[in-house]
């Protein structure tokens, strides 16, 4: 058995294949890794709930855009799952697609694992929308080059953003508003955040739109996707395992070319 493994700024997600697209996945808080007893015991917890026997785990790949907690989560890992092999997406499995920023270093493991995710799952050109801690806005070309893309604030980010920088706006947690038009300022809070969002997608999705050519896909994905999923007009299909696929296809590319038992 192979776990993948997202890591993101806010959370890290596990997930295994139980059988073509059907995955079962578990989050746990990124900050929590650092907490090694607390991380190992909700990680244990939550892998048997998914249907996970420890001992049969026989590898995970792991694709991170935070570097500094790399470390601890390789010693938490491999306390809990003492027989796996362990793989670093970009390092130890290559992905198969040219990146045409220009520095290419700078482009998140996570952004690129979605662009081949999107290039084997869908079509293209194709867009990918992830809504995460940021949202980011990526662009792939018909010939399945990462081109590059859009980064912005994320919707927690925004939340907090205007409670930390004000001095009567409340802290508040994700939620869909009613209704467009806030008669308070919980209600007015999350109007302006997903109403805006929302609309700032669409926009950025269709000015982007004006540089491809053909038929182009848009996949939502991300953490905070479902939130945007009734506001969003230009986002053709939501799947919140596109980042997971593009590790898992990563694998699978890498295994047949190189046609070594190494890779999971």
């Amino acid at each position: 058995m192979v776990i993948f493994i997202d890591v993101g700024n806010t959370n890290t997600t596990f997930a295994v294949n139980k059988g073509g697209d059907c995955y079962r996945s578990w989050d746990i808080p990124t900050k929590l890794i650092a907490s090694v007893e607390n991380f190992r015991r909700k990680l244990l917890s939550a892998a048997r709930k998914a249907g996970v026997d420890a001992c049969l785990v026989r590898a995970v790949v792991i694709c991170s855009v935070v570097p500094k907690a790399e470390p601890q989560l390789k010693k938490n890992i491999k306390s809990v799952f003492p027989a796996a092999k362990e793989y670093m997406f970009g390092k130890d499995i290559p992905v198969p697609i040219k990146n045409k920023y220009h520095y290419p270093q700078q482009v998140g493991s996570d952004r690129l694992a979605n662009a081949l995710g999107v290039r084997y799952c869908y079509s293209c050109p194709a867009l990918v929308v992830d809504a995460g801690t940021a949202i980011t806005i990526d662009v792939i070309s018909a010939k399945a080059e990462y081109l590059g893309g859009i980064i912005a604030p994320g919707i927690g980010m925004s939340l907090s953003g205007l409670h930390e920088k004000t001095a009567l706006l409340p802290k508040l947690t994700a939620g869909r508003p009613s209704d467009i038009l806030g008669k308070d300022t919980r209600a007015s809070m999350l109007s302006g955040v997903f109403y805006g969002f929302s609309f700032m997608i669409d926009g950025l999705v269709k000015s982007l739109k004006n540089r491809l050519k053909g038929k182009i896909v848009v996949v939502g994905t991300g953490g905070m996707i479902d939130y945007l999923q009734d506001f969003c007009k230009e986002i053709d299909v939501y799947d919140p395992f596109l980042t997971i696929k593009g590790i898992e296809i990563a694998c699978k590319l890498a295994k047949n070319k190189e046609k070594q038992q190494s890779y999971p």
